[in-house]
């Protein structure tokens, strides 16, 4: 463990766990906008990259590194992702 990481200890309705899991099961449902997964995914992953700036490694001993490659494959998943075009 980094020598100044903070572990931050939430209650299970913490808003980014909430967030999450508001997220995954509209995806997994079937029941959403795609541009609202798509805002929904931006300010989740930004706020764990505030985290991340503040020296969190870990919220309710899930690593924020964990969490935003979750929130990262939902984001593959949906294709949010501009497709890959290779310039040569």
């Amino acid at each position: 463990m980094k020598k100044n990481a903070k572990n931050l200890n939430v209650s299970k309705n913490n808003t980014i766990e909430s967030q999450w899991l508001d997220v995954k099961s509209k995806f997994d449902n079937g029941n959403y906008d795609l541009n609202e997964i798509d805002n929904l995914t931006y300010d989740l992953l930004d706020k764990l990259g505030e985290l991340t700036l503040k020296g969190y490694i870990e919220i309710n001993s899930v690593s924020i590194d964990r969490m935003k490659t979750r929130v990262w494959g939902l984001i593959e998943r949906a294709g949010l992702l501009p497709e890959h075009v290779e310039e040569y």
